[in-house]
C-alpha cells in the first residue's frame, strides 16, 4: 500500500482548510479562528457491562378502544377516499364517525392491594391510576353528569377499605387532561403493586372519582409507562386551583420496578 509523505499530507490540510473557508457563509459576528475543545474518539473510559435481562413478563391482551382523535382521522380519510379516490387537505366540515374505526389498546393484569385489575399499558404518559365506586361520569360533549356505565370501565373497580396496605396522601390532588380530550380528578395515595411479577411495594397512584372518559369495557385503570417528568399530581386538594406545569413529580410504577 501506498504511503501519503508527511508534508503531502500537511500540504492536503492546508488546501482542505483553505477550502473550508472559502465555503463558509459570512456570519459577521463569528470570525475566522476556531478552538477545538473535544475531538471525537472510540476510545471508552470504563468497560462495556454487562445487560442487566429480568425473566418477568407482563401478559398482554388486546382490547377494542374508542379514540376520539384516531376516530376523526380515520373517518376524514374514509371520506375523503369514497369522494375523491384520494387522500385531501383538512378543511372545515362534518362527517359521520364510524364505530368501525376503533382502535386497540393493549391490557395487562395487575394486583393492587391484593385486588385483581385490568389495566391500560400506556407508554404516553406515566401515571398509575384506577376508577373507584361511585365515581362522577362526565360527558366529553358538554361536562355534564351522565350514567357511569357510559364512561365504560370494567366491572373491578378499586375500594380503598378493602386493602390492608392502602396509604392516604394528603394535600395533593391527581388531575391529568389526554390529548384526546378525556379527563380524570381525583385523590393520591400509595398502594401494593404486582406487575409482572414483580412486587412495589409503596406505590403512588391516582384514585378516580370523576372521569370524562370513553372506556373499552375492560380495563379499569392505567398504567403509564413514560418519565416520571410527565406525572400529575399537585400540591392541594382542589383540581381547580391547579396550575399546568407545577406538577409533584413522583416515581411510576415502571420506575420503581427497576430500581
Amino acid at each position: 500500500m501506498e504511503t501519503v509523505p508527511f508534508l503531502s499530507a500537511a500540504l492536503l490540510g492546508l488546501a482542505t482548510y483553505g477550502e473550508a473557508l472559502v465555503q463558509m457563509p459570512y456570519l459577521p459576528n463569528m470570525g475566522t479562528e476556531f478552538t477545538i475543545s473535544r475531538l471525537a474518539t472510540t476510545e471508552r473510559s470504563t468497560g462495556l457491562t454487562d445487560l442487566q435481562v429480568t425473566n418477568n413478563t407482563v401478559e398482554l391482551k388486546r382490547a377494542q378502544a374508542f379514540s376520539l382523535s384516531n376516530t376523526y382521522i380515520q373517518a376524514m380519510r374514509k371520506q375523503a377516499m369514497e369522494q375523491a379516490g384520494r387522500a385531501v387537505d383538512a378543511t372545515n366540515g362534518s362527517v359521520n364517525l364510524d364505530s368501525g374505526d376503533y382502535g386497540q389498546v393493549f391490557i395487562a393484569p395487575v394486583t393492587v392491594g391484593g385486588q385483581s385489575f385490568d389495566m391500560v399499558v400506556d407508554t404516553g404518559s406515566s401515571d398509575p391510576w384506577l376508577i373507584t365506586p361511585s365515581f362522577q361520569c362526565i360527558s366529553l360533549d358538554d361536562g355534564s353528569e351522565i350514567a357511569e356505565s357510559d364512561c365504560a370501565f370494567g366491572s373491578e373497580l378499586y375500594d380503598a377499605s378493602d386493602s390492608s396496605t392502602y396509604q392516604a396522601l394528603a394535600d395533593q390532588n391527581f388531575n391529568i387532561s389526554y390529548a384526546d380530550g378525556e379527563a380524570l380528578e381525583g385523590t393520591l395515595g400509595f398502594e401494593t403493586f404486582v406487575m409482572g411479577g414483580i412486587t412495589v411495594t409503596k406505590q403512588e397512584f391516582g384514585l378516580v372519582d370523576r372521569a370524562a372518559w370513553s372506556g373499552d369495557g375492560t380495563s379499569s385503570g392505567l398504567v403509564g409507562f413514560a418519565y416520571s417528568t410527565l406525572t400529575s399530581a399537585y400540591a392541594g386538594t382542589d383540581p381547580g386551583a391547579d396550575v399546568a406545569g407545577e406538577t409533584l413529580i413522583y416515581d411510576t410504577l415502571f420506575t420503581n420496578m427497576w430500581q
